[in-house]
């Protein structure tokens, strides 16, 4: 009975077993993104030291779905009561289960003086975003608690707080092979995103660094960079010059502990921090080269302190580093009328008032169009030429295809052969059109 198949950017592709199928889009779909995201109902604050629950955003499902990367991503309007005297800190934690005597996930520490962060006069937003999560079990749950400590700063917390948790794939992404060449991979790019999530080593804040001296800040991640493929290794942390002044910090990576490779082709690999209390986000860019690569971040520049726990360290797949130009199209062949008909069968009319039989192919499709009519019925009316034959079709490859028409106002059939036969098998010779009438040549 042939193979089902859809034309998908001008290639015929097999419906079974298409870059559509569910095998396929498990690659593809990596990510679900957004899965919940909530909001804090209710203006509540008022409080100082004791690490408070934020209502609202206390036992939340962090993922339908065990053995996947999950990230939460937050953020809290605020607006200080009462000013400190002397700098301070707040913290905003991640805790497993529903209170505060849940495991910390991750904790996000922010150093605050007076007049830091725009508050005082009306609520800032600030904002955040956990390292990628590998929850154990379906529908664990975390919570999200403040705390102002050490020196008792006193806050609001607004009524457009919210809370987001994001799905980034499975945990063994890392190992989801590529799809294989196809349409879709010519339009889509073909990117399988985060593929591997790198550590900070503990205690993850605040890390001193000494003025002038090489200081590595991430764990070693390990991953196979495979030919032809692109990636990107993403870096976040939060800086805090001891001074409170602006200083120049080079942030750069290493490779199997040898030094720093300049993968960001034709640019500098360092990047600067160049203000207090602000999150120095960096990107590098790489080619795929067949190697196994461990790589972590240093720098090297002024004393400061940096706060791994608000960190991001992970190599993103970010698709093929070519990708093969989409042909033009065709300029569509002129049509070839029919020169000889057999068994009695003529033009209903003349071209300039009814269409003539004819063909013509564009790519690897062939099309027919035309009134025709007198001939008996069931018989042969024209051969088709070699290249204009399909391959085929119901009953083996000699039988070729059969087409419903309108004939008559009625239902008709024509038969298409493998030898060129086009063969009227119902209808009425009163007249037959043969606009409907559209086949591949490709096997």
């Amino acid at each position: 009975m042939g193979t089902l198949k859809a034309k998908v950017n001008g290639i015929w592709t097999p419906v079974a077993g298409n870059p559509q199928s569910a095998a396929d889009l498990a690659r593809w779909n990596t990510a679900m993104g957004t899965i919940a995201r909530t909001m804090k109902p209710l203006n509540e604050g008022g409080f100082g030291n004791a690490e408070y629950l934020i209502s609202g955003f206390s036992g939340l499902n962090a993922n339908p779905f065990a053995g996947r990367w999950t990230t939460i991503e937050w953020s809290l309007e605020l607006s200080n009561r009462v000013e400190p005297s002397s700098p301070s800190y707040y913290t905003v934690r991640l805790r497993a289960g529903t209170g505060t005597g849940g495991a910390v996930l991750q904790s996000f520490i922010f150093p605050w003086r007076a007049g830091d962060q725009g508050f005082g006069g009306g609520y800032t937003a600030v904002q955040g975003i956990s390292l990628p999560i590998a929850f154990v079990n379906a529908n664990d749950k975390f919570t999200l608690a403040f705390n102002s400590s050490p020196n008792g700063v006193i806050f609001d917390i607004g009524p457009s707080s919210w809370v987001a948790v994001k799905d980034m794939g499975p945990v063994t992404q890392a190992s989801v092979a590529p799809p294989a060449a196809s349409p879709r991979v010519v339009a889509s790019g073909n990117a399988l995103g985060v593929i591997a999530v790198g550590t900070f080593p503990a205690p993850l804040a605040p890390l001193t660094v000494a003025a002038g001296v090489e200081t590595v800040i991430t764990n070693p991640l390990s991953f196979f960079a495979a030919v032809g493929r692109r990636y990107r290794i993403n870096f976040q942390v939060r800086a805090l010059a001891p001074t409170g002044a602006a200083g120049n910090t080079s942030f750069y990576l290493r490779d199997n502990g040898t030094g720093y490779r300049g993968w960001q082709p034709g640019g500098d690999p360092y990047a600067y921090v160049t203000s207090s209390y602000v999150a120095a986000n960096f990107h590098w860019g790489m080619e795929g080269d067949n190697l196994q690569h461990s790589i972590d971040v240093a720098c090297n520049g002024i004393g400061m302190s940096l706060f791994r726990d608000y960190g991001i360290f992970n190599v993103e797949d970010i698709g093929p580093n070519s990708s093969p130009a989409l042909p033009i199209p065709e300029t569509p062949q002129p049509w070839t009328p029919v020169s000889a008909f057999l068994n009695g069968w003529v033009n209903y009319g003349t071209g300039s008032t009814w269409p003539v039989a004819a063909y013509r192919k564009i790519g690897d499709e062939v099309q027919l169009r035309g009134l025709i009519r007198a001939g008996p019925i069931p018989a042969s009316a024209f051969t088709l030429p070699v290249g204009f034959r399909p391959t085929g079709g119901i009953g083996g490859a000699s039988s070729g295809y059969h087409f419903p028409i309108a004939s008559n106002d009625a239902f008709g059939l024509v038969r298409v052969t493998a030898d060129g036969d086009v063969r009227i098998g119902q209808g009425s010779n009163g007249w037959v059109d043969l606009a409907s009438i559209r086949y591949s040549v490709t096997p």
